[in-house]
């Protein structure tokens, strides 16, 4: 039976540390495969979940975005976007730093904090685009940030009101002679209870058109605030949830007045109207209550949260076992992030010992998302994106610098269908909304080439933007023998290629291979050399042979099957 209890006392040991790292974390190497392997479950999450969010700016980690200062305006330092296009200090400019600054904040975060912030980002979805103002960018990440283990309810409701998320989805323009459906549609549809099945002519299980229109009156006369004002936003004159992130503004002229009722799906509710503009926030807050006392939206969530940690397929044991008391637990805790998400993450079914076929169920279960594949590829080879190319050091470059380095993985991340903060659309990335596939989308026919060539081209440091021929790259530079010869820990005896191989496939890959694939990697590493003829080339001082063997095997295991599985 499917359980949600704590898997106890027992350390993890390397197989379960590397499935949790894998899920928890962008930040996965051998090092921290060891220390967590060494660590119980509740130890683990402690780790993971030990990050400062208690203010917007600790939120954000070791630095703000490229150039920002405490008040999220732009300082202008002089810096130049290298390379054409040039751009100067445009929006466009701006928008590339900020989504390559989280990349870069991403790889090195050791917590759940940016997986967790990407997992909000995949829900409440908005385009960073070229024309967007960067200051309305900057806060949507901070939003994320700070929420990401906090109250989702209080993220839903505040992200109403977030700037970027006013303009994406039109709430900007909507007044009381002509509101917008746009935002509260989505707001039901997809950021919180969904539609469930249709019953009739706009009538689903978990909401109708009618509801649509009437959310829609609610959110008239609230508009983005090109000043990033900081006020509050409740009747008493207090932030209810204490983010400090700027929201937009209030015209209260604008604001549809009158008496909103809600259909039976509902109960009937009634939200009366605002007689003053702190009503609006009042309004605001209890059509989110409205909608987050409803049993289904904690289970909608819980789903998604399952799928985005543990596996797509959601079975009636599941159901009952797993989403239902998850579900209780989130509601209990007013919809808090971190308690529900580290009751599954320390769970016996996370780890796949709620049944006696261990390893069946869960681990290896999910596809790689683009950003799993670029980010993780990089901590496990313990290589960094190399700001070289725009200064002569490292300790000359500038974050700017750092943050430019990413603009090939932006690419790989576009080519591989997760263009990170600029979707398709406001529905947001395929394999993580649309069922039955999900997240087996990920690897696909057009993408296969496209996701080899992120880990070729960490490896050869070369561009490969799909499987054709490579550029010259300089964004990552990749010592492949200082890799292996230098770290006992992970490979402990190189010189023999049947311990390397073994030593590469624990830390690469969820599990040894079957044996018809071990003898093609095997084959692959040794290229018709006997265990002699390796070791004299492992020893030589000339390395340049062993660079084409060590290449060979790690493009050949990161570029296959197995590879991708998280």
């Amino acid at each position: 039976m499917a359980s949600l209890e704590n898997r106890g006392s027992a350390t993890l040991g390397i197989h379960l540390a590397k499935h949790l790292l894998r899920r928890a974390t962008y930040n996965i190497n051998g090092a921290r495969i060891t220390e967590f392997a060494n660590l119980n479950v509740d130890q683990a999450l402690d780790k993971l979940l030990d990050y400062d969010d208690s203010t917007p700016t600790s939120a954000l980690g070791r630095e703000k975005p490229m150039g920002y200062n405490n008040e999220g305006f732009y300082v202008d330092n002089g810096y130049v976007f290298p390379g054409p296009p040039e751009l100067g200090h445009s929006n466009s400019f701006l928008n590339y730093l900020t989504r390559y600054w989280y990349l870069d904040e991403a790889k090195k975060s050791e917590t759940l904090q940016f997986k967790l912030a990407t997992f909000l980002h995949s829900i409440f979805i908005v385009s960073l685009s070229d024309s967007a103002d960067p200051k309305d960018s900057y806060d949507y990440i901070l939003y994320l940030l700070y929420y990401s283990k906090k109250s989702y309810k209080d993220f839903a409701y505040k992200i109403i009101l977030g700037n970027r998320m006013l303009v994406y989805l039109n709430s900007n323009s909507s007044n009381k002679e002509n509101p917008n459906e746009d935002f509260p549609r989505e707001f039901l549809e997809l950021f919180t209870i969904t539609r469930g099945a249709q019953e009739g002519d706009g009538v689903y299980a978990n909401y109708t058109e009618r509801d649509v229109q009437e959310a829609a009156r609610i959110v008239t006369g609230f508009r983005r605030d090109s000043e990033r004002t900081i006020f509050d936003n409740t009747p008493d004159g207090t932030d209810d949830t204490g983010s400090g992130i700027p929201k937009g503004r209030l015209e209260f002229e604008r604001h549809d007045t009158g008496s909103k009722t809600f259909s039976d799906k509902f109960s009937g509710t009634t939200i009366e109207g605002a007689t003053d503009a702190s009503g609006m926030f009042t309004e605001l807050r209890s059509f989110v209550d409205m909608i987050f006392d409803q049993e289904e939206t904690a289970k909608v969530i819980c789903r998604r949260i399952y799928r985005y940690f543990v596996r797509r397929n959601i079975d009636t044991e599941v159901e009952n076992d797993i989403i239902g008391p998850l579900a209780a637990i989130l509601r209990d805790n007013n919809y808090n992030l971190e308690i529900t998400v580290r009751t599954l993450l320390s769970s016996k079914h996370f780890y796949d010992e709620d049944d006696a076929v261990a390893g069946d169920e869960i681990i290896g279960a999910l596809v790689k998302t683009p950003l799993d594949l670029l980010l993780q590829s990089f901590n496990l080879l313990e290589t960094e994106i190399n700001p070289n190319f725009i200064s002569s050091t490292p300790e000359g470059s500038t974050p700017e610098d750092r943050a430019y380095a990413y603009r090939y993985t932006d690419l790989f991340l576009n080519h591989s269908g997760m263009h990170l903060f600029r979707p398709d659309s406001v529905a947001g990335y395929k394999p993580i909304y649309q069922e039955p596939d999900y997240d087996k989308q990920w690897h696909a026919f057009n993408t296969v080439g496209r996701r080899q060539a992120i880990a070729k081209s960490i490896i050869t440091s070369k561009r490969y933007l799909d499987s054709g021929n490579p550029d010259p790259w300089d964004g990552a530079t990749f010592d492949i023998v200082q890799f292996v010869k230098n770290q006992p820990d992970i490979f402990s005896e190189p010189r023999n290629p049947e311990t390397l191989i073994a030593d590469i496939y624990k830390l690469l890959l969820v599990e040894p291979p079957q044996p018809f694939r071990h003898t093609h990697f095997y084959d692959i590493l040794l290229q018709s050399l006997g265990l002699t003829n390796w070791e004299m080339v492992y020893d030589a001082s000339d390395s340049t042979d062993l660079i084409v063997h060590l290449n060979a095997i790690f493009e050949a295991i990161m570029t296959s099957v197995e590879y991708q599985l998280l």
